[in-house]
């Protein structure tokens, strides 16, 4: 196996392999990759904010047939070697804790890791099984007032902004896919939203970052809900897995009605200080 930098004229081999989900970078984001039989077998994104000297392990990931083969550690290493050049003094990462072997990998390089919230983990077809939501969305009629983020006007999206980063829950990040994140515009006003992403793994997983209601018309939110559903179903089918990263106990009261999670997942939170 042969370790090599990731750059423009490589990048697309090792794309199916990092998952920066729109990820920007403090000061410097650096691309690994680990070639075998020349083919592509593994990829790491490290971000470095060098001011605070800390850096983010954004993704690193082992095609599944080449794992425990060493080629993880390949990557985790040349990163311990550019956190000593840039003199961080702390390393961090995020994972969901079904990772295939992520936790103990990350225990093993001297991380301490803790669980960070949930993710609500459903199949679309167990969405799908819901006899409301089937009623719904066979009588269901185009709505003017919810709209693909992608396409609605740029005030509309700042003032969606402004209200998530107002009412704490955090930002609207670049990671998000306007092509499948959905605003309810009743009125011209920002309702509610579902902010997602979607990649392809074993399956495709769409991961829904926030699902925000601003009103306290539950219909306003349920119709929201049928309509990305109808698109998800549209765009990826029934065998696509939806990843809940619940923001609140309503949210995950919510999915709970709609659907029973296949999974208990966590979002996990490692680091370690670098001496």
């Amino acid at each position: 196996m042969e370790l090599t930098g990731i750059n423009s004229t490589n990048q697309s081999y090792f794309d199916p392999l990092l998952f920066l989900d729109g990820e920007e970078s403090d000061d410097v984001l650096i691309l690994l990759g680990v070639i075998h039989a020349e083919s592509p077998v593994a990829a790491a994104a490290f971000s470095i904010d060098v001011k605070g000297k800390v850096g983010r392990i954004v993704s690193i990931y082992t095609r599944p047939d080449m794992r425990r083969k060493k080629a993880a550690t390949m990557l985790m290493n040349s990163i311990d070697v550019l956190a000593k050049h840039y003199k961080l003094l702390r390393m961090e990462c995020y994972y969901t804790d079904n990772m295939n072997g992520l936790d103990a990998f990350f225990k093993a390089r001297k991380f301490d890791t803790h669980q960070k919230n949930n993710v609500e983990s459903v199949g679309v077809s167990d969405l799908l099984s819901n006899k409301p939501i089937q009623q719904m969305l066979n009588n269901k009629k185009p709505s003017s007032s919810v709209q693909k983020i992608g396409l609605i006007e740029t005030n509309q999206k700042e003032a969606l902004r402004k209200k998530i980063e107002s009412n704490g829950y955090g930002s609207v990040g670049k990671g998000i896919d306007e092509d499948i994140s959905m605003v309810a515009l009743p009125r011209d006003e920002c309702s509610a939203a579902i902010l997602c992403s979607a990649e392809t793994l074993e399956t495709i997983i769409v991961t829904v970052m926030l699902l925000v209601s601003f009103t306290d018309n539950p219909s306003v939110t349920m119709g929201l809900l049928i309509e990305w559903i109808d698109l998800i179903v549209k765009q990826y089918g029934e065998e696509a897995q939806i990843d809940f990263y619940s923001v609140n106990p309503s949210v995950t009261s919510f999915i709970h009605s709609l659907a029973t999670p296949k999974a208990d997942v966590h979002v996990m939170y490692g680091e370690k200080s670098i001496y």
